[in-house]
């Protein structure tokens, strides 16, 4: 796994917490895919995507030369994010070049949600759930297992 899925999967997980936290405030009950609906689409901190694939895709895109079956995938709507805040920042100051306009926006700007589909962050909600659920109990056990050794 990549540095940026990693760093997603845990800036993604934070937010289905805050976002299950932010209801039970409200004293409202949410069910889980209410909470991963709600975690998708609030901002995500970064776009967690490597600068010269961003690059290679976002000219592509500028150029009508992507070849992307799926044109309301989450993946086209990121590079069409890019894309016009890319082109935003060109426009505001000339010269400035795609790769170093894009690098700006990578670096500086939050994206307007988590650009993953509903399925890919159900799966990620689950899975990474059971891993802290594993881990929890396996902690436990062993803490029992120490102190039985102390006595």
């Amino acid at each position: 796994m990549s540095f940026y899925s990693a760093q997603r999967n845990h800036d993604f997980m934070r937010e289905c917490h805050r976002q299950r936290e932010k209801a039970f405030d409200e004293g409202r009950k949410l069910l889980t895919n209410e909470i991963i609906a709600r975690a998708i689409n609030s901002t995500a901190p970064a776009y967690y995507v490597d600068h010269g694939y961003a690059l290679r895709y976002v000219s592509l895109y500028n150029r009508n030369k992507l070849k992307i079956k799926n044109k309301k995938g989450a993946r086209y709507e990121m590079l069409q994010e890019l894309s016009e805040k890319c082109q935003q920042l060109m426009a505001k100051q000339p010269g400035l070049s795609l790769n170093h306009a894009l690098a700006r926006v990578l670096t500086e700007g939050n994206a307007s949600r988590y650009f993953i589909t509903f399925h890919t962050a159900r799966r990620l909600y689950f899975e990474i759930g059971r891993q802290i659920h594993r881990r929890s109990k396996r902690d436990r056990t062993e803490s029992r297992r120490r102190s039985r050794k102390l006595f």
